[in-house]
């Protein structure tokens, strides 16, 4: 894995936390929080990831979480969120770093 594949990795798994937060923060504080320049940038880099707006994701992770929570309780074990295959890794700008 490359340093930038690490870097994108990384940064996908730090938008589910924030997107799943118990305290929902708002698209535009996720987006400065990730060091993005501006919320569209962000969308915009999100819609290439993972085929989804921020508000489609943050509604898939939470759903997906719920799942995993009812499937845990019934003792099947956890199961483990969807996550649709990116067919192409996006090329972040220097903005979007």
């Amino acid at each position: 894995m490359s340093y930038r594949q690490f870097q994108r990795q990384r940064l996908s798994a730090r938008v589910d936390h924030l997107l799943q937060e118990m305290r929902p923060r708002s698209i535009k504080e996720i987006a400065f929080a990730l060091g993005f320049a501006t919320p569209q940038s962000f969308a915009k880099w999100l819609k290439r990831t993972t085929g989804c707006t921020p508000i489609v994701w943050r509604r898939k992770l939470v759903a997906d979480a719920q799942k995993a929570d009812v499937v845990g309780s019934r003792g099947f074990g956890a199961a483990s969120p969807s996550t649709p295959t990116q067919t192409s890794t996006p090329t972040l700008g220097h903005e979007e770093l």
